[in-house]
């Protein structure tokens, strides 16, 4: 399962991105828990390039800002695959910017 996982931590805002080595040819996945706001959008950026992960696994993601919703359009974009959205962060993709 993960082979890594990072905790951040700042006043309520906690996001942990943990990294799921699979063994099909989509190579890594990052799983997102927490909160993705301020300061760890520019996290998840890092951890996205640093590991070439093509897929993000966002069924423990509680929450988005403007910043981190404008960070995962851009990743879709670049051929990342979300999965498992709640219907309300569809709704927020699916939104015009």
């Amino acid at each position: 399962m993960g082979t890594a996982a990072r905790i951040l931590l700042r006043g309520t805002n906690v996001l942990r991105i943990t990294l799921v080595e699979r063994e099909s040819a989509d190579g890594t996945a990052l799983r997102l828990e927490g909160r993705l706001a301020g300061a760890w959008v520019d996290e998840l950026r890092q951890a996205c390039e640093r590991h070439r992960s093509r897929t993000l696994d966002l069924k423990g993601l509680q929450s988005v800002d403007g910043a981190g919703l404008i960070l995962l359009r851009q990743l879709v974009l670049d051929g990342v695959a979300l999965q498992h959205l709640s219907g309300y962060l569809t709704e927020l993709m699916a939104d015009p910017p």
